[in-house]
């Protein structure tokens, strides 16, 4: 489980057995001499039905992730690079509103799935 920013407007990625919406999070955390430490995490959620969804996971919108964490590995220039991914079981999709007297208020949006797109 982790909560981040997504990073860049998420994509419909077709793979051998289905389609996926993939997106990027940042999970930042401080270290003990107060500096930012941001890991990127590469998120994979099935696509269901027509994928609305999607015109949700917009660059900067905050979201709380919780899945099946796989790591994987892939070449970059030549080097060997290992990187951190999900596969989303839960999604929460924090966005902020403006009530009449003009405090914010957080609105959750959850959406579940029990299918293991792995």
């Amino acid at each position: 489980m982790f909560t981040g920013n997504i990073g860049k407007d998420a994509e419909i990625k077709e793979f051998p057995k289905s389609k996926q919406i993939v997106f990027s999070v940042a999970n930042s955390e401080k270290n003990s001499k107060g500096e930012i430490n941001t890991t990127w995490i590469q998120c994979c959620l099935p696509l269901y039905g027509e994928g609305k969804i999607i015109d949700r996971l917009k660059k900067g919108t905050k979201v709380f992730i919780e899945g099946k964490i796989l790591q994987t590995s892939y070449l970059k220039e030549g080097i060997n690079v290992s990187a951190i991914s999900v596969a989303v079981k839960d999604l929460e999709i924090y966005t902020i509103s403006m009530n009449t007297d003009k405090e914010a208020e957080i609105i959750e949006e959850k959406i579940t799935k029990n299918d293991d797109p792995f």
